[in-house]
């Protein structure tokens, strides 16, 4: 004769270890005066871990206008947890400057998700400077995850781009005068001017244009060149 014991098994969204538990049979009431003998227990059942997920790795962009902070994010996906802690490891690149463009997290370094959390984030503290240097760019690398299941971070390495606030302008001198004289030549000397400082030097081309006065008349000789910030 047989009868069926039945434990109900609880799903979840964790990723966890296989776990077990043990069913126990008391002894009989009554045993038969000790001939009725209870084997097996307890008897051991494994409930088996059937999560396995990847860890997302997102980046949202930051600003100099309000230092606004670049982040990225390494999320789970909705609903899924570990149920221990894991560290990521990566490195920090790019064309932004630490210290300079950011401030706060380190060129390689780790991070954890904790037990029982979703996501983790990391901040890049953007620096408003005073600077014309265009968008400038933080790349993230994982190089390992450090953790008791085989975790993989999809989308390393990710870029998150630091937004330029700053404008320049170039102004040039004028109008100038200058009496011609009655033989050779006079220098006229425009002066070229950019009103803040630039991430980079550059190059800007200049030529004369003949207005009243003209080359052909020998009114003023022909300039042409460039200038170097």
């Amino acid at each position: 004769e047989q009868k069926i014991i039945t434990v109900r098994v609880k799903g979840d969204r964790k990723v966890e270890a296989d776990e077990d538990f043990f069913l126990t049979l008391e002894p009989p009431k009554p045993d038969f005066i000790n001939r009725l003998e209870v084997q097996g227990s307890p008897a051991r059942a494994v409930i088996l871990n059937d999560d396995n997920y990847d860890i997302s790795l997102m980046a949202t962009d930051g600003k100099e206008q309000g230092a606004q902070a670049g982040t990225f994010v390494f999320k789970l996906p909705d609903g899924v947890t570990l149920d221990k802690d894991a560290v990521i490891n990566y490195s920090l690149s790019g064309t932004a400057q630490k210290n300079i463009d950011y401030n706060g997290a380190a060129l390689s370094g780790s991070l954890t998700l904790k037990a029982n959390a979703n996501q983790q984030l990391l901040s890049i503290p953007v620096i408003d400077d005073n600077v014309v240097e265009g968008t400038e760019n933080v790349s993230l690398q994982v190089s390992s995850v450090q953790s008791d299941y085989a975790l993989t971070v999809k989308g390393s390495p990710s870029v998150l781009n630091i937004l330029d606030n700053d404008v320049a302008e170039l102004s040039i001198s004028g109008p100038l005068s200058l009496e011609e004289g009655d033989s050779g030549t006079t220098t006229m000397t425009f002066e070229v001017t950019l009103n803040k400082a630039v991430a980079k030097s550059f190059t800007i081309d200049y030529r004369s244009e003949d207005a009243t006065a003209m080359v052909a008349d020998e009114d003023y000789l022909p300039a042409a060149g460039t200038v170097l910030f």
